[in-house]
C-alpha cells in the first residue's frame, strides 16, 4: 500500500507540475526552452546531491564509451519529451497536452511488436483502437465547436515519441546501470545539450528574481519529488501496477487547470482522456500477463 501512495503522490505532483507550466506561459514568466533547461539543470543538480549523501558516487564513474548511451536518453529521450509537451502546454490545454503524450505506452507496444520483443495479443489491439479514439476526441474532431492548435497537437505526438524513447531506452540501461546512474546522465546530457541551444548568456539575460524564484520551484515539483516518489513506490510495487497508477496525473492536471486556469474541456475531450487512459491500462494489463 505505502507503494501505490508513493506512486499516486509522484502523479499528483506531475499533474500539479503541468498546471503551474501552463500558468508560467500565459504569465510571461518564461518560455517553453527556458523551462525545459532549468528543469534538466535543477533536476541534475538534485541527482548529483543523493548520490552524494547517499554514498553512491562511485556509481557515477562510467567508461567514455558509455556516454553516447546516455546522451541519446538525455537528447531524445529527456529534452525531446520534456519541450515537446512543455511547448504544446504553451499552445494548448494542459491536460490534453498530457493526455497526447500518454499515448507512449501504445507506441512502446507497438514498437516492441515490430521488433518482434513482445507480442502484440487482442488485449493490445483493444488497447490501440481505444487510444486511436481517444485522440481523436481530445483532438476535438467529434466537436465542430472545439478547435485545438495544430502545432500544439504535433509537438505533444512528437513528445509521446520522444517519452516512448525514454522508456524503451532507458529499459535497456536500466537493465546494467543504477537509476541514479541512469538519471544523473541523462539529466546532465540533456542540460548541456541546451546549453548549446541556448548559451549560459542567453539564459541569464531572460532571469529575473521572481523567474529563479519560479523556475527553481518548478524543477522542485517537477523534477525532485515526483522522481522520487515514482522510484521509491516502484521500488515496492509492480512496474505495471505503477504504470495504471501513474495515469492518474491528466486526471489531477485536467481538474487542476479547470479549477486554477479556468481551462473547460468538451465532454466528448473528457471521453478521449478516458479511453486513452484506459489504452495505457490494457497495454500494462497485457504486458504483466505476458510476464507470467
Amino acid at each position: 500500500m505505502v507503494g501505490y501512495l508513493f506512486v499516486i503522490l509522484a502523479a499528483v505532483f506531475w499533474g500539479i507540475s503541468g498546471i503551474l507550466a501552463r500558468w508560467i506561459f500565459l504569465s510571461g514568466v518564461a518560455t517553453p526552452l527556458t523551462v525545459s533547461e532549468t528543469r534538466v539543470f535543477v533536476g541534475w543538480i538534485g541527482f548529483l546531491l543523493y548520490a552524494l549523501v547517499r554514498g553512491k558516487i562511485d556509481r557515477l564513474r562510467l567508461p567514455r564509451r558509455e556516454l553516447w548511451r546516455f546522451g541519446l536518453l538525455g537528447v531524445i529521450g529527456v529534452a525531446g519529451a520534456n519541450f515537446g509537451l512543455y511547448y504544446a502546454i504553451s499552445k494548448m490545454d494542459a491536460a490534453l497536452a498530457d493526455v497526447i503524450q500518454f499515448t507512449a505506452p501504445t507506441i512502446v507496444a507497438i514498437w516492441m511488436w515490430l521488433n518482434r520483443e513482445e507480442p502484440f495479443d487482442k488485449v493490445k489491439l483493444l488497447a490501440l483502437a481505444s487510444t486511436t479514439s481517444g485522440v481523436a476526441l481530445v483532438l476535438g474532431l467529434a466537436e465542430k465547436t472545439v478547435t485545438v492548435s495544430f502545432i500544439g497537437a504535433l509537438s505533444a505526438f512528437l513528445s509521446a515519441i520522444s517519452y516512448a524513447f525514454l522508456m524503451i531506452w532507458g529499459k535497456h540501461l536500466s537493465a546494467r546501470y543504477d537509476k541514479t546512474t541512469i538519471l544523473h546522465y541523462a539529466m546532465l546530457a540533456a542540460f548541456l545539450f541546451w546549453l548549446c541551444i541556448q548559451p549560459p548568456t542567453a539564459l541569464v539575460s531572460q532571469l529575473s528574481p521572481r523567474s529563479l524564484w519560479v523556475l527553481g520551484s518548478f524543477g522542485i515539483v517537477s523534477v525532485i519529488i515526483p522522481y522520487s516518489c515514482f522510484f521509491a513506490g516502484l521500488s515496492r510495487v509492480p512496474a505495471s501496477g505503477a504504470g495504471i497508477v501513474s495515469t492518474l496525473e491528466p486526471v489531477v492536471m485536467a481538474l487542476g487547470a479547470s479549477f486554477a486556469l479556468g481551462e473547460h474541456l468538451a465532454w466528448s475531450q473528457v471521453l478521449g482522456m478516458v479511453l486513452v487512459l484506459i489504452g495505457v491500462v490494457l497495454v500494462e494489463f497485457s504486458r504483466e500477463r505476458s510476464n507470467h
